[in-house]
């Protein structure tokens, strides 16, 4: 099987919808043979498979990768984060390194810290955010990325920032518009009508926003490059069109004519079975760093080719390289490394 085929069944998989299909859907276009962005290692693989249209590959000074893992469906539990987050990390962090732009991180602890506020503790999800932290600067290292910042929306600033920009924009984001943002073909629910939940979705929107970052950092962005998987598209749309229809920054100073908000577009981690995204798969079709290898042995006689090319795939070349070195696939050499790594960050049991 090609590696087209493979994301083409990933996709088919999880989303029960053709490439073209969301090509057509969300204004995607395919990566051109030749183009600069078909260099980048994970275009090769055709793990990235697409962009906005118009995209343009061209390193600019006020550029920044900007990406972030969902950490909702852990419960603020270690154990409970899958490989998902890992990969979807890994991605704009491989886009920058590549690039050569600067790297932004959103941890998204005060959204998920919203929606469970009556069964988990913001100190629970806070501690969670530290552990992310840590993993974060690890994995950046590891890859090569020096220019790196982490926002947390559960800091002071940031939390402000998100708050100014969605007070602003609220009528252009009206609970009808907003309700289906993570239903994408038949892989989510069809819609959200709980305040709480749209009251997030509203602050992952324009999260995506130049002028946010802006205020949080006071980096110069200009123009932000999403590297997320293909579940985001339609957060990423809406926060491209609230830049059409905006006309001054959110500290009043800064008009946003030339900003501008692209999308480098990653198939999404799969489950085992490649029916699902990995996120919000079953147990025994997820993979857990922190679980027993026992368990992971298991999962791996049952996971599908094109599952499997995706978890060989995900990981940047040089890191691969070196793991193969180990005598072992790149995903049990990465899940020896990251599992070390998460037991430190989390200061669980098991890592001196």
């Amino acid at each position: 099987m090609t590696k087209l085929s493979y994301t083409d069944k990933l996709i088919a998989g999880i989303y029960k919808h053709s490439r073209s299909w969301f090509m057509d859907a969300y204004g995607l276009a395919p990566v051109q043979p030749g183009s600069v962005l078909s260099e980048f290692e994970h275009v090769r693989a055709n793990i990235a498979f697409a962009t906005n249209a118009g995209f343009d590959c061209t390193r600019t000074p006020t550029g920044l990768v900007v990406g972030g893992a969902c950490i909702g469906y852990s419960e603020a539990e270690p154990k409970r984060l899958s490989l998902d987050i890992i990969a979807d990390l890994i991605s704009p962090l491989a886009f920058a390194k590549w690039s050569g732009n600067a790297c932004l991180i959103y941890v998204n602890v005060a959204e998920e810290a919203m929606v469970t506020a009556e069964r988990i503790a913001l100190e629970t999800w806070t501690q969670l955010g530290d552990g992310i932290e840590q993993l974060v600067v690890s994995m950046a290292g590891r890859i090569g990325v020096s220019d790196l910042h982490i926002l947390r929306t559960d800091r002071a600033d940031v939390d402000e920032a998100i708050r100014h920009a969605v007070a602003r924009r609220a009528a252009l984001l009206p609970d009808s518009k907003i309700g289906n943002l993570y239903s994408i073909g038949y892989s989510g629910r069809t819609s959200y009508h709980d305040p709480v939940r749209l009251a997030q979705y509203r602050r992952n929107i324009v999260s995506y926003l130049p002028c946010v970052i802006r205020q949080a950092t006071s980096l110069p962005i200009r123009r932000l490059v999403a590297a997320e998987n293909v579940h985001q598209v339609k957060a990423i749309n809406m926060a491209r069109e609230l830049l059409s229809e905006a006309r001054e920054s959110i500290a009043g100073s800064v008009p946003p004519d030339g900003d501008q908000i692209d999308h480098v577009v990653f198939v999404s981690p799969p489950s085992i079975t490649g029916t699902r995204r990995m996120a919000t798969a079953r147990h025994k079709s997820g993979i857990y760093p922190l679980e027993p290898a026992s368990q992971f042995e298991s999962k791996m006689m049952r996971m599908t080719p094109s599952a499997a090319y995706y978890w060989d795939r995900i990981w940047p070349e040089a890191l691969r390289c070196v793991w193969s070195r180990t005598g072992t696939t790149p995903l049990v050499a990465a899940l020896d490394e990251i599992g070390t790594a998460m037991r430190s960050a989390f200061r669980l049991p098991g890592c001196s």
